[in-house]
C-alpha cells in the first residue's frame, strides 16, 4: 500500500512518472486514461488548495487593516473631541459656559487651532470655518454650548461631504424647533 501510495505521489510531482505509467499502459490502453484523469484531479486539487489559502490570508490581513484603521480613527476622533473641548475652554473669555460669536471668531483666527484641526483631518478653508458658527448655533441662541461646538465640529472630520449633511441637519433642527 505504502509503495502503491508513493507511486502515486511521483506521478502527481512528475518525478519519474513515466517509468510508473509506461508498464501500466503497455498492459492495457485504459491505464492511460487513468494516469490523466489522476494527474488532471490532482493538479486542480492542489492548485484550488493554493488558492484556498492564499485567498484567505489576503482575507485576513484585509480584515486586521480594516480594523487597524478603525481603531486609528476611532482614536483620532477622540483626540479632535478632546482638543475641541480645550479648544472651548480656552476661547470662553467670558468663563460663562458658552462660546458667542465673537469668542468663536476669535478662537478660530488662532493658528495653532487651525493648524491643529488640519492635523487632525478637518481640511476646511478659514471663510467656511467662519460660517460654521451659525450652522452650529441650533437653537439660534447666538452662542454655542460644548455640545453644539465639539459635536457639530468633530462630524466635520468626517470629510467635506458629511460637512454639508451635517448642514442639512442642523437646518433641520433650526424648523423642528420654530415648528414646536
Amino acid at each position: 500500500v505504502w509503495s502503491s501510495a508513493f507511486s502515486l505521489f511521483q506521478v502527481t510531482t512528475m518525478d519519474n512518472w513515466h517509468a510508473i505509467s509506461l508498464p501500466l499502459v503497455r498492459y492495457h490502453a485504459a491505464w492511460a486514461w487513468f494516469f490523466v484523469v489522476f494527474i488532471a484531479f490532482t493538479s486542480w486539487t492542489m492548485i484550488s488548495l493554493l488558492t484556498a489559502v492564499v485567498s484567505e490570508q489576503i482575507i485576513l490581513a484585509t480584515r486586521d487593516m480594516k480594523v487597524r484603521e478603525s481603531e486609528l480613527f476611532e482614536q483620532r476622533h477622540r483626540d479632535f473631541v478632546r482638543f475641541l473641548e480645550r479648544c472651548f475652554r480656552h476661547a470662553d473669555a467670558d468663563g460663562n459656559g458658552v462660546l458667542d460669536k465673537d469668542e468663536f471668531k476669535s478662537l478660530i483666527q488662532e493658528e495653532i487651532v487651525t493648524k491643529k484641526m488640519e492635523d487632525l483631518g478637518v481640511i476646511i478653508q478659514h471663510e467656511e470655518l467662519k460660517d460654521t458658527f451659525d450652522m452650529l448655533d441650533v437653537d439660534e441662541s447666538g452662542a454655542l454650548t460644548i455640545e453644539e461646538f465639539t459635536l457639530g465640529l468633530s462630524q466635520l472630520q468626517q470629510s467635506l461631504g458629511i460637512k454639508h449633511v451635517l448642514s442639512i441637519n442642523y437646518a433641520v433642527q433650526r424648523i423642528h424647533r420654530k415648528l414646536q
